[in-house]
């Protein structure tokens, strides 16, 4: 095929040196389109696959459906717990601050009668 391409190239008038890289080019990208076919599956390819046990184990429309119904729920429990444990730790918060003004008040009596 290479070497048609180059005689029809030449034969039109084109020079000798871009019709071979024209030919090469042409080569190339059909050793890559061969190569890429390779890697395809063919056919039976398909039908070995769809025939083998372990896709009866893939999850179907159903599956997928429940299952995004069980994360909502979960996700829902989980906000949850975090809005609780985080007006915990603003409790926690704020009874450490009223209790560091508390004994920051309580150093400064104990200094204003000590004096």
């Amino acid at each position: 095929m290479e070497i048609d391409v180059f005689l029809a190239l030449t034969s039109a008038g084109v020079s000798e040196a871009k019709a071979r890289s024209a030919a090469e080019s042409i080569r190339r990208e059909a050793d890559q389109i061969r190569d890429a076919q390779q890697e395809m599956a063919t056919k039976s390819d398909l039908k070995e696959m769809a025939s083998k046990s372990d896709l009866k184990d893939m999850a179907t429309k159903n599956d997928l459906a429940q299952l995004k119904s069980e994360l909502q729920v979960d996700m829902a429990n989980l906000k949850s717990d975090l809005s609780q444990r985080l007006v915990e730790m603003q409790r926690s918060s704020m009874a450490m601050m009223f209790g560091g003004f508390g004994m920051m008040a309580a150093t400064m009596a104990l200094l204003n009668y000590l004096r």
